[in-house]
């Protein structure tokens, strides 16, 4: 065995195996493995020839496998080595691009001067045999110790649940719950900007109950989301001031199986999801928003991806205007898209069978999107509040006055919630706490608003309907704020 360490590159393949093996340990059980192949086949087929043919000619070029191997440790590590070295004192002297590069060639061209001189490399090749496979131990103990412990795997303890007691309720209504991502409340509207938002006529004509200061508890659309839905805010493993992928894909795993939708569905509610997000077993109508989590990990670490990345971050800097890049253009384009989608879905649900929950989420009035007139997403400066904005925001009324509309028309006795999942977060002259006031409102069929406050916050919303409509004892959780950075 010491002699084929010795003498085949073996490290080469071991580094291939090790990427599988650190990113799986990393990530799960988030992580889309098969997503992560399909993503970069071109680059592990291209190794993976390269190292079969390194171990065929081994007998003869055994530098080869020496060569090529802090090729092989940058392209698929590359993230990686560049967030350690930026770890290392007076690093912002030397961690730019145009500085780096030429220093990682003259390394190289160091390590090939070096073997050169050496008559053969078995002593050399030995050491990465086994530094590679020390690393490929240390990951299997790694994600063995985490899979024991359970480790990552929720956002609540143990003892941080809510418990919901079954309901004999005659009577089930259908529940409306319409979110429109960074729709501010009015009351921000008019004293930051003097904008009265016609959309307050639209509601109190139609005996909905405004929260006038309303606000979320987050200003990021996951967790703001996950504290609604789950009627709790997350009590571990989570630090506001460092969030991490691997933070919001525990986040989207928590959503998942929130408590609002399980409670729903063992009330017999049909899950009707338009939403951004997975809901129990229901995939939404599209492509859910935030679903390049699970393969982000080798947009962070392989080489090209992150190349490109942080191309696109220094691009990105360099401009002042605060209109949004051509390289995003796609991206909100497609953002539009799913939004006509998941709207027309469920304006079909309406029709469906009762009782159901139906979760709409629209990406409007998003601050970093407008909406002409003949309903094109286009490009806008998001530092100022502007009239393409107010164009975005009554486009975004248009949409909520319709499809509440046809609701009241179908379905009367329906239950109706109207929110903002954050307010809005890059203008100028806005505050910290600005950035929480958010859009909410509620319908509720007997016009009776007594369990509801001018302060209830997002979290606090299935609390007061639960309590309402189904017979719970939910106490309101005290008023907070998550400034998350």
């Amino acid at each position: 065995m010491k002699k084929i360490l010795r003498e085949q590159p073996l490290h080469l393949l071991f580094l291939i195996i090790y990427f599988f093996v650190f990113a799986f340990s990393l990530y799960y059980p988030y992580i889309d493995m098969v997503g992560i192949l399909k993503q970069n086949w071109g680059v592990f087929s291209a190794l993976f020839f390269l190292a079969i043919v390194s171990i065929s000619v081994s007998k003869s070029w055994n530098k080869l496998g020496i060569m090529l191997f802090p090729a092989f440790v940058l392209i698929l590590f590359f993230g990686s080595v560049i967030d350690s070295l930026s770890l290392l004192p007076f690093s912002s002297y030397f961690m730019h691009y145009r500085l780096l590069f030429p220093l990682m060639a003259c390394c190289w061209g160091g390590l090939a001067y070096f073997l050169f001189k050496r008559k053969n490399a078995f002593n050399l090749n030995y050491f990465f045999n086994l530094l590679t496979l020390l690393w490929l131990a240390s990951s299997i103990v790694y994600f063995t110790m985490k899979l024991l412990s359970g480790m990552g795997e929720k956002m609540y303890s143990a003892s941080h649940s809510i418990t919901l007691e079954p309901t004999l309720a005659n009577e089930k209504p259908d529940v409306y719950f319409i979110v429109m991502d960074g729709y501010p409340s009015s009351s921000l509207l008019q004293e930051r900007y003097g904008y009265v938002n016609a959309l307050d006529l639209y509601l109190k004509k139609n005996d909905f109950y405004t929260v006038k200061e309303s606000t979320s508890n987050y200003k990021s659309t996951c967790f703001s989301m996950l504290s609604t839905l789950n009627m709790l805010a997350p009590d571990i493993g989570f630090d506001p001031n460092n969030i991490t992928n691997l933070d919001y894909l525990r986040c989207l795993r928590n959503l998942k199986s929130n408590n609002v939708c399980n409670f729903f569905e063992e009330q017999g509610y049909e899950i009707d999801n338009f939403s951004i997000f997975d809901l129990l077993q229901k995939k939404p109508a599209t492509t859910p928003c935030f679903s390049f989590l699970y393969t982000q990990m080798s947009d962070n670490i392989i080489f090209n991806h992150r190349l490109s990345r942080d191309m696109q971050l220094i691009e990105n800097s360099k401009d002042e205007s605060g209109k949004i890049l051509p390289s995003l253009k796609d991206s909100y384009l497609q953002a539009e898209k799913d939004n006509k989608t998941n709207y027309n879905e469920a304006e079909k649900a309406i029709l469906n069978k009762n009782p159901k929950f139906v979760y709409l989420h629209l990406l409007v009035p998003h601050e970093t999107m407008a909406i002409d007139s003949v309903e094109n997403a286009t490009m806008v400066d998001f530092r100022v509040f502007n009239t393409k904005f107010i164009s975005q925001l009554e486009y975004g009324n248009h949409l909520i006055e319709n499809y509440v509309s046809k609701i009241l028309t179908h379905n009367p006795n329906s239950v109706i919630i109207l929110q903002g999942d954050h307010g809005i977060r890059d203008f100028t002259g806005l505050t910290e706490d600005d950035e929480f006031r958010s859009l909410n409102a509620y319908y509720f069929p007997d016009k009776n608003y007594e369990l509801l406050n001018d302060s209830l916050q997002n979290i606090n919303t299935f609390r007061v309907v639960f309590n309402k409509y189904f017979q719970q004892k939910l106490p309101l959780l005290h008023n907070f704020k998550v400034n998350m950075q």
